[in-house]
């Protein structure tokens, strides 16, 4: 036999592709917000503190001057109202012409006078303290406190007190009834600036009938025993003088005949007054003298009983009386 060819199939694997559908990422355009910080600075106050001095107001002394007169003598009071000492004050009083100087108060700080220039030493005058002098004088017919005062101390301006002033004196020394008697009476301006609305009033008493009045310039009046002066402007050193005449009268009996004449004017703080007394001749005893020897008795005690007394504060600027 003849072997017969038999097709026997053989199965071959073949790849066949098949077709897996695997997930393909899709872009997405997602809005994505971006924050971008920006750091602002935060203001933050610090107090730093300095302590610094405390302030402490300097101690300043402040000085003021009173004047006042007695019949022959002045009184001056130097006060310190500031809250610091006031240190080598010192006190000078130029005593006007005709004023004599005779003590200073005991008690009181040392003054001494040196040709008409009464000096006063006061040292320290502590805070809300005071100093002060007074002179026994002999006012030969001025206003005792009339004198220019000057006060001055360590590092403070020098104070000046000088005002208008007046002086009175009268003739003869005799008060015998039916005498004729003259009063002089000068306001003298001794400052550097002009005075203005002076007035003068004098006030004559009963004893005297008044028989004339006249002064060198302004006006002069005269209503029952009141004279009255007034002058609207005295120039800076100028002076008047004021002239009354009187007559003492027969009747009526006078223990004493006292004339006092004040001057005011807007540069005073008070007024200057100055007063000039004695003794009725009808008071002096009758010892059998002739009347000439009785009037030479009167004239030669009239220094022991006229008294010229003079009184008020002073304030003002420096300037000489010629």
């Amino acid at each position: 036999n003849t072997p017969t060819a038999t097709l026997t199939r053989t199965a071959t694997p073949t790849a066949t592709a098949t077709l897996t559908r695997t997930p393909t990422a899709t872009a997405t355009a997602t809005s994505t917000a971006t924050v971008t910080m920006t750091a602002t600075p935060t203001v933050t106050a610090t107090l730093t503190m300095t302590l610094l001095p405390s302030f402490t107001p300097t101690a300043l002394p402040t000085l003021g001057v009173t004047k006042e007169a007695g019949e022959d003598s002045v009184s001056i009071i130097v006060d310190n109202s500031g809250n610091g000492a006031a240190n080598n004050v010192v006190l000078s009083e130029a005593l006007r012409p005709g004023v004599q100087y005779v003590s200073s108060r005991p008690g009181a700080p040392l003054c001494v006078e040196n040709a008409g220039v009464v000096r006063c030493e006061l040292g320290i005058i502590p805070a809300g303290d005071q100093a002060a002098v007074g002179f026994q004088l002999i006012p030969g017919g001025n206003d005792p406190a009339s004198g220019q005062t000057l006060v001055s101390a360590d590092g403070l301006t020098s104070i000046v007190i000088d005002e208008p002033y007046i002086s009175k004196i009268g003739e003869p020394p005799v008060a015998a009834p039916g005498t004729t008697v003259t009063y002089t009476l000068r306001v003298i301006n001794p400052t550097a600036e002009d005075v203005l609305q002076v007035d003068v009033r004098d006030r004559m008493p009963d004893a005297l009938e008044i028989l004339t009045a006249a002064a060198t310039s302004g006006t002069v009046t005269v209503n029952g025993q009141q004279v009255i002066f007034s002058q609207s402007r005295l120039t800076a050193g100028g002076r008047v003088t004021i002239t009354l005449v009187a007559r003492v009268r027969e009747e009526g009996v006078f223990a004493e005949i006292s004339n006092r004449a004040c001057l005011t004017s807007p540069s005073n703080r008070a007024p200057s007054c100055a007063e000039m007394r004695f003794l009725a001749v009808s008071q002096l005893p009758n010892t059998g003298e002739t009347p000439l020897e009785r009037t030479a008795l009167i004239a030669g005690s009239f220094v022991l009983i006229s008294i010229l007394v003079a009184a008020g504060y002073r304030r003002g600027r420096s300037r000489p009386v010629v």
